[in-house]
């Protein structure tokens, strides 16, 4: 029968079933399936479907085949191109009782016309369905989803199962012949397609493949005679259209790619793929805006497609755009996590972006391999010269001369790897003659790190000013030259160098953030910034600015909300990236705003639900909000998803324990013990809490399973003094703390033995054991910081002070002890309080209780107008806080003035903190004054 009789057979069979259904006067299901499928058959699927949703809106005439109906339904709208709806009436169907052999090939195919990858794989890879035909269906779309993940083993294994089911299911020996050309096993391949064509001269899929195999050995005119035959059968075939398409682009003929995209357009003007296809062409002619205009709207419907993701990424990078590439590229991974195009890609952004360190972290999984890609050792080299570790750029360069001995790029790197061993003037004067032949920038980087690595610093500037002057649009080697000139801190140098670099790209990011980094270092936070907005006047959305700029704000007094504004912003534009979101949550989280810092982290988890990072910030800033039971359930997902971790765990058992859960905590500590049987955190909070519940005969079995694990190590003997402590046995307490204070980390145990015989008034052997122990730890900055705090507790704030400058000087940036130590001195009424104060602030801008303190210290030296406003600022940072209007009332009293202090009193009153017992008796002082 040929093609036209068998269309018009399905005709006049779906008009007879109509006219039937209409003469009746009520609508006949069985009349309206069968005539629905006659149109699918008729190549009419929306047809079918709207007869369909006729019937379905008749409830009762619908009665009793609703599920038989959603399944065709979902069909009709799946060869309808709308896979989207065919998922709802497909999941529907099989939710009223439709059979899975009917429904789940379907919906399979549904969800893969979506790109929904991850679903497809979790929420169908596991079934097995009792028809051959259904079963052999599903496993081939099981492969394809694997195939466009990159994950081409698990899909040759998948496409086999298939086959072991129904051994002549054509999809599945059609996508084993691609998977078979995409290993390079193309006699295979082309066995299997021969086969197929046999059988069936008019399987279009079949010709493209066979088209596409021939195209990648190079047999262009077969290729095309393929191609063309699938058009000659299916004029509108989407895959050899866009085949003809690919042919010609990579035979670099863009004007043979237009009049075939020219023919495409003709015959789908409406398809997705035809737009897709002229970005390609517009790409390639060099229109790379046109190709974005292009692909931004493709992407609103389609960021699951791996190439429309690699594409708009190409178009970013080259419309300098490498922060929109990173976050199209991150989804791509996302997407396909062993494909390693998506990953080259994002790595190269990640330098172009300036990112050395991203860029080797992305690429690490390429490089574990036994081969890895030529393209994933080079960019690795680069990464690791541009972090200024040229013996590692070296070793990447000498494996990828070894594994591929044939690359002019390559040659070199053997030659690198000897020079390493010998740094020979000849051997280096050798390679550059070999350089001084090349154009290209591998062998060039070679050398300067080879130059570098002799600290021949003069001769790798040379190179790199000769790769300049060979790439004269190219602001790279101006750029390393910069970082090679910081590097030697040779500030002018490198200043000249990124000026260069942007001489030649005005939006060149690296060159941008190097000089802001030396703007910084001058101390000239206003010119950083201004070279961020310039960039930024140039691209309103570029991530690395925004968050370069909030990170001079947050240095800067009062940048803070500034700093806040920016990532929000930055959040916003760029929603699917964790790091603006995680340094909003870091933002709020030092700023103690517990609440904002956690919606923030968990609009961010909307986005990457399974983010590890997000997921422990979230459970900081609940624990901050005083939000312990949804903090306990954060760390208990964390845990799930971290299950060789005992981390999580031990953070649900201190939450339990905080809420008076001992058995809650117990539980979670056996669950971190279960992870890690010998971790030491672990058997210390096993112990502790077994001590807790007075279980004396478990937690010392806890402390000597921690002995034994880690024999080096004080905490086992810590514990167990602790044990013998809460049994009333001060003796053996002692004792233990003695055997700790000579092992590893034995400052704790020697906080504790000073604590105990402080207890006891053994002052002399107070005061031998500190002496001992501080002679034999000078530096032990911690066992300082507990005697000064006990010293205060005693008010003897002359010792905890002469404690604190021993630990000052060790620590001159320590924040938290300048604090204290302008503290003691507004408490001793000494001078130098707002000093110390002033210096905190300096390390620390926007930090409220260092500001509560420097106000104090202002007022001890009735510098009240300053210490007034100071506390006014704190008070603004952290307005729910009790304690800085307690102080603020304090001021007013100090200067005088009893109204203003009575007012702030009245506010402060209402708060409920620790000092409000105070407030209220202040205040009813000065109502009764």
């Amino acid at each position: 029968m040929n093609r036209l009789t068998h269309h018009f057979r399905h005709q006049v069979a779906a008009a007879c079933c109509a006219l039937l259904t209409a003469c009746s006067g009520t609508q006949d299901p069985q009349a309206v399936m069968a005539a629905a499928k006659a149109r699918m058959e008729a190549g009419e699927p929306a047809a079918a479907a709207i007869e369909i949703k006729n019937l379905m809106a008749n409830d009762q005439a619908a009665s009793g085949q609703l599920p038989a109906l959603r399944s065709l339904l979902g069909q009709a709208l799946l060869e309808s191109g709308d896979p989207v709806g065919a998922e709802v009436e497909l999941k529907r169907a099989l939710q009223a009782g439709q059979p899975d052999d009917v429904v789940v090939p379907q919906l399979a195919r549904a969800l893969l016309a979506q790109q929904k990858h991850a679903e497809l794989l979790n929420t169908l890879g596991g079934r097995q369905l009792a028809s051959p035909d259904a079963d052999a269906a599903l496993r081939t779309t099981l492969a394809t989803a694997l195939r466009n993940r990159g994950e081409f083993g698990k899909a040759t294994a998948e496409v086999n199962k298939a086959l072991e089911r129904k051994p002549e299911h054509v999809p599945a020996l059609l996508l084993l012949a691609s998977l078979h050309a995409a290993d390079q096993r193309d006699k295979e391949a082309f066995e299997i397609l021969q086969a197929v064509l046999r059988r069936d001269a008019s399987n279009v899929q079949a010709w493209t493949i066979q088209g596409q195999l021939q195209a990648a050995k190079g047999q262009a005119a077969e290729a095309v005679a393929a191609f063309e035959k699938a058009l000659k059968l299916k004029p509108d075939s989407v895959s050899a259209h866009a085949a003809l398409v690919v042919l010609e682009l990579s035979r670099n003929d863009v004007a043979a790619a237009k009049t075939r995209w020219e023919a495409m357009n003709k015959a789908l003007p409406d398809n997705p793929q035809t737009r897709f296809h002229e970005a390609k062409v517009a790409f390639a002619s060099g229109d790379a805006r046109r190709a974005r205009e292009l692909t931004v709207p493709l992407l609103r419907t389609g960021d699951q497609n791996l190439g429309l993701l690699q594409l708009a990424a190409a178009v970013e990078l080259k419309l300098k755009a490498p922060a929109r590439a990173e976050s199209l590229l991150g989804k791509a991974v996302a997407l396909a996590p062993t494909a390693p195009v998506p990953r080259l890609m994002l790595a190269q952004a990640h330098l172009a972006g300036g990112q050395a360190a991203k860029a080797t972290h992305v690429l690490r999984p390429l490089l574990q391999g036994e081969q890895p890609p030529e393209q994933a050792l080079l960019l690795a080299a680069r990464a690791a010269l541009l972090q200024g570790a040229a013996q590692e750029a070296d070793a990447w360069f000498a494996q990828a001369a070894k594994l591929y001995p044939g690359s002019q790029e390559l040659a070199n790197a053997a030659a690198v790897s000897g020079i390493r061993k010998n740094l020979t003037d000849d051997a280096l004067n050798e390679l550059q003659a070999v350089v001084n032949t090349q154009a290209d920038h591998g062998a060039q980087l070679m050398l300067v790190s080879a130059r570098l690595a002799k600290g021949q610093v003069e001769a790798a500037q040379a190179t790199l000013a000769e790769m300049a002057r060979k790439a004269p649009q190219d602001p790279f080697p101006h750029e390393l030259a910069g970082r090679v000139a910081l590097k030697q801190r040779d500030v002018a140098g490198a200043r000249k160098h990124y000026e260069a670099a942007l001489a030649l790209d005005p939006a060149h990011y690296p060159a941008i953030a190097g000089l802001a980094g030396i703007d910084m270092a001058d101390n000239q936070p206003d010119k950083a910034l201004e070279r961020f907005a310039k960039l930024l006047e140039r691209e309103p959305d570029h991530l690395l600015a925004l968050m370069a700029m909030a990170e001079v704000h947050e240095r800067k007094p009062g940048g803070m909300a500034e700093a806040a504004r920016l990532l929000e912003r930055a959040v916003q534009t760029h929603p699917d990236q964790r790091g603006p979101t995680e340094l909003l949550v870091e933002l709020w989280l030092k700023q103690q705003k517990f609440t904002a810092a956690a919606a923030a982290a968990q609009s961010g988890l909307t986005h990457r639900p399974d983010d590890t990072g997000l997921l422990e910030l979230l459970g900081k800033a609940q624990l901050g909000a005083a939000q312990a039971q949804q903090a306990a359930t954060t760390y208990t997902k964390l845990a799930q998803l971290l299950p060789r971790s005992p981390e999580p765990w031990l953070r649900v058992a201190e939450i339990q324990l905080s809420q008076g859960r001992l058995a809650a905590a117990t539980e979670a500590a056996a669950k971190a013990r279960k992870v890690a049987p010998e971790a030491l955190p672990v058997l210390r909070m096993v112990a502790g809490l077994a001590a807790r519940a007075k279980r004396f005969d478990q937690a010392l079995a806890a402390a000597r399973d921690l002995q034994s694990a880690h024999p080096e190590e004080a905490a086992g003997y810590l514990i167990e003094g602790e044990v013998h402590l809460l049994e009333g046995d001060a003796g053996l307490a002692e004792k233990a703390w003695r055997l700790a204070m000579d092992k590893r980390n034995g400052t704790e145990a020697a906080q504790r033995l000073y604590a105990l015989l402080s207890q006891q008034e053994r002052k002399a052997e107070v005061d031998k054991m500190v002496a001992q122990w501080l002679s034999r730890h000078p530096k032990d900055t911690a066992f300082m910081l507990r005697l000064a705090g006990t010293e205060i507790d005693r008010k003897n704030y002359a010792a905890a002070e002469a404690l604190l400058r021993k630990v000052h000087l060790q620590q001159p940036r320590n924040v938290d002890v300048l604090n204290n130590m302008a503290w003691l001195m507004t408490q001793q009424r000494k001078p130098g309080g707002v000093a110390y104060a002033e210096r905190a602030m300096v390390f620390s801008p926007d930090n409220a209780v260092l500001m509560d303190t420097l106000a104090m210290a202002y007022a001890t030296e009735k510098r009240f107008d300053e210490a007034i406003k100071t506390q006014t600022r704190a008070m603004t940072l952290m307005p729910e806080s009790g304690a800085l209007g307690l102080n603020l009332a304090r001021i007013h009293l100090m200067a005088g003035d009893k109204p203003k202090a009575t007012k702030v009193l009245q506010e402060v009153v209402a708060k409920p903190f620790a000092g409000q017992a105070e407030a209220r008796q202040l205040l009813a002082s000065l109502r009764g004054g």
